[in-house]
């Protein structure tokens, strides 16, 4: 009973041997393990998959071209849309760092 309470390494130490209950656990873990070692590849996948700080810099750089051929309130909405959009692409940048971030933690705890 006693050793129900031990680790399987503290009763191996202490025994010389492994309950039939602490051979079935090394086993499920094991096969949790093996599950692991293969989700670092997906893990890679999804954070090549976050955009880039950038990914919007070449749209809005034309945004601006465009909008000093104009004048008036035409050039004053335009400017105010191209404002709002690099909110939007600082905020999806941000989002995507924070991701890439929680997914390099994942991919340290199952390394370990």
């Amino acid at each position: 009973m006693l050793n129900a309470n031990l680790t399987a390494e503290e009763e191996f130490r202490l025994t010389g041997t492994l309950s039939p209950a602490k051979i079935e656990e090394l086993l499920d873990t094991s096969a949790e393990v093996g599950y692991i070692k293969g989700i670092d590849a997906h893990i890679e996948e999804a954070m090549g998959q976050f955009p880039a700080e950038d990914f919007l810099s070449d749209t809005i750089s034309r945004l601006h071209e465009f909008a000093r051929r104009l004048r008036g309130q035409n050039r004053s909405d335009l400017l105010g849309i191209i404002e709002s959009i690099d909110d939007l692409a600082q905020l999806t940048f941000n989002a995507a760092d924070y991701g890439r971030d929680e997914l390099r933690k994942a991919l340290s705890a199952i390394s370990e």
